[in-house]
C-alpha cells in the first residue's frame, strides 16, 4: 500500500515518461491498494479501466494515445496472473509503461525469489518498468519495495515520493526480519521451500478443481456462488481447523462468491488432504443447496438485522427478535451451520445420545425441517446471539408435529455456551409468542427426558405444565403442555419477545 502510494502519483505526473502525462490504464481486477489511487491520478491525467487481462483493448489504447501506462498485478489476489510476455511485446512495440504490483508473486518463483513478474524481465528493467512487491507475504517480513530500472528514477523517488516526505523512525523489527529473509533467499533453502510449495499445490489440484488448477501459483479460488453460503462455508472450515477467506462482492462480482485458499510450503501433506476432504463436503453441500437459494439471502454475521417479530420475508416466514437473540427461519443455506451444531461434542453427548450425524444424516434432517415450513408455515429457526452489530450461531429452536398427532411440539438444541444463561427459554418464548399471537395456535407441547435437568428447568421457566409420561422413540419421556391463555396471561413471558 505505501509503495503504491509513493509511486502512482509520480506515474501520473509524467516525470517517469519523459515529461508526457500518460493515459493511465487499470486492469479491472487489480488489487484495491492500486485501484484506491484512481481519483488521485484522475486529477492529473486521463484514467481508464479495461477488462481483466484484455490485451487487445490495451493495444487499441496504445495505438490511439501518445503515452500509456498500464497498472496491474503480477499475481492476482483472487487467483491468476498477468500475461507478462504479451505486455512486454506491447512495451517493445508502443513504449508502454508498465507498473506491476507483484505482492503475491514475490519469493515463490525465481532463483533468488525475485518473484513472478521480475523473473520474466531482463536483468536491466529499463526506464519503462517498475515492479512493486510486498515484504509481508511470501517474503515473510513486513513492508514493501519498489524495483526501479534507472538511477534517475531512484533519485526522483527519494526526493518526491510521498512516503519519503515525512520523516519517521524505521520499524527495526521489520528491518531485522527483512535482512534475515534476504539472507535465506541467498541459500539453497529457498529452492527447497519453493519445491515444497509446488508439491502442495499439485496435491491440492489433484483433489479439488478450481479455475487456477495447473498453474504454479499458490492461490486457489473454490467457487461457491451465494455470498452467505460462502461465509457459512468459511466459518464451518474454521470450526474444523482451517482458516480460509470467504470472498464476495465487491472483491468479486455479485453471485461469484467463493473460498480463497492460500497454500504455503509449511502446510503438511496431511493438512492439504484434510482440507481437500472438507472442501469436497462443502462443494457437495453447495451443489445440493443451490436450487433452493433465494435471491435475497438471510442476513447473518456482519449483516443488518432483519425486522421485528411478526414481520415476514415475503413468504410469511417470520424472523423473530428478542433483546439478545435473532431467530431466522431455517432454509437450505443453513445446512453447514446445522451440521456444525449437530456435530458439536456437547450437543452430541447431551442431546444426540453420543452419536454424531454424518453430513447425509444432517441433510435428511434439514429436508424434514424444510417440509414443515412448506406444509405448516412454521418449523425450526436458527438462533443467533446479537453481538455488537453482528450475530453468532448459538443453536436451533422450533416446532414439529408430535409423533403423528395434531399436537405441535416445541424443541431446541443449543451449544454449551448457551447453558445457564436463559437463552433457550428466551428463544422458546419468542416462538411461543409468535405462534399464539400471530398464528392462532391454542397449545404447544414438549417431551423431555427425565434425566435432562437443563431442559426440565427451562420448561418450568417457560410455564410448561407436566401432564404425564409417554413413550417416545422407544423411551419414556415427560410430556408437557403450554396453553395459549395461560402463556399470554403471564406479562413477563409475553413481554420478553418485544425487544
Amino acid at each position: 500500500m505505501v509503495a503504491n502510494l509513493g509511486a502512482l502519483p509520480l506515474v501520473g505526473s509524467g516525470y517517469l515518461t519523459g515529461g508526457t502525462k500518460p493515459v493511465v490504464v487499470f486492469d479491472r481486477a487489480c488489487h484495491a491498494s492500486l485501484a484506491y489511487h484512481k481519483p488521485v491520478l484522475a486529477d492529473e491525467t486521463k484514467v481508464l479501466t479495461i477488462q481483466h487481462n484484455d490485451i487487445a483493448a490495451l493495444e487499441d489504447i496504445c495505438k490511439r494515445e501518445r503515452c500509456v501506462a498500464y497498472i496491474a498485478d503480477g499475481v492476482y489476489s483472487m487467483g491468476g496472473s498477468a500475461p507478462i510476455a504479451e505486455l512486454r511485446q506491447l512495451q517493445d512495440r508502443y513504449g508502454l509503461f508498465l507498473y506491476i504490483d507483484d505482492a503475491h508473486g514475490i519469493s515463490i518463483t525465481g532463483r533468488h525469489g525475485e518473484g513472478f513478474a521480475r523473473s520474466q524481465f531482463p536483468q536491466d528493467l529499463g526506464p519503462r518498468t517498475i515492479i512493486a512487491a510486498s515484504l509481508g507475504k511470501g517474503f515473510g517480513a513486513s513492508g514493501g519495495i519498489l524495483m526501479l530500472g534507472t538511477k534517475e528514477q531512484d533519485e526522483l523517488f527519494r526526493s518526491y515520493s510521498q512516503p519519503h516526505v515525512f520523516s519517521a523512525a524505521p520499524n527495526l523489527a521489520a528491518v531485522g526480519a527483512a535482512l534475515a529473509s534476504a539472507q535465506l533467499h541467498a541459500t539453497p533453502a529457498l529452492g527447497i521451500l519453493q519445491s515444497s510449495l509446488r508439491e502442495r499445490i499439485a496435491a491440492f489440484d489433484r483433489q479439488i478443481a478450481t479455475p487456477q488448477q495447473g498453474t504454479l501459483l499458490p492461490i486457489r479460488m473454490v467457487p461457491i456462488g451465494d455470498e452467505m453460503v460462502a461465509i457459512a462455508a468459511a466459518r464451518w472450515l474454521l470450526d474444523h481447523g482451517f482458516y480460509t477467506s470467504a470472498t464476495f462482492f465487491p472483491t468479486v462480482a455479485r453471485g461469484a462468491a467463493g473460498i480463497r485458499i492460500c497454500l504455503t510450503s509449511t502446510h503438511s501433506e496431511r493438512e492439504v488432504d484434510e482440507l481437500c476432504a472438507l472442501l469436497a463436503e462443502v462443494r457437495t453441500t453447495v451443489t445440493a443447496a443451490r436450487p433452493f437459494l433465494r435471491a435475497s439471502s438471510t442476513p447473518r454475521d456482519g449483516a443488518d438485522l432483519p425486522r421485528q417479530s411478526g414481520d415476514s420475508r415475503g413468504d410469511e416466514l417470520a424472523v423473530l427478535h428478542t433483546p439478545r437473540l435473532l431467530l431466522v427461519p431455517m432454509d437450505q443455506s443453513h445446512e453447514l451451520e446445522l451440521h456444525r451444531l449437530h456435530t458439536d461434542p456437547f450437543v452430541v453427548a447431551s442431546i444426540l445420545d453420543g452419536e454424531a450425524p454424518t453430513i447425509e444424516q444432517t441433510r435428511e434432517k434439514l429436508r424434514r425441517y424444510l417440509r414443515d415450513w412448506q406444509t405448516e408455515g412454521w418449523g425450526f429457526w436458527m438462533v443467533y446471539q446479537k453481538l455488537d452489530g453482528r450475530t453468532k450461531l448459538t443453536g436451533r429452536c422450533g416446532l414439529r408435529r408430535f409423533a403423528g398427532t395434531s399436537d405441535i411440539e416445541l424443541g431446541h438444541c443449543f451449544l454449551e455456551e448457551a447453558s445457564g444463561r436463559g437463552i433457550a427459554v428466551e428463544a422458546a418464548r419468542a416462538i411461543a409468542h409468535h405462534m399464539f399471537e400471530e398464528r392462532g395456535a391454542q397449545r404447544l407441547v414438549a417431551v423431555i427426558a427425565p434425566t435432562n435437568e437443563r431442559a426440565l428447568k427451562a420448561a418450568s421457566k417457560l410455564g410448561l405444565r407436566h401432564v404425564d409420561d409417554r413413550w417416545h422413540n422407544g423411551k419414556r419421556r415427560h410430556y408437557f403442555v403450554l396453553d395459549r391463555e395461560e402463556f399470554l396471561s403471564a406479562p413477563l413471558r409475553a413481554e420478553a419477545v418485544t425487544g
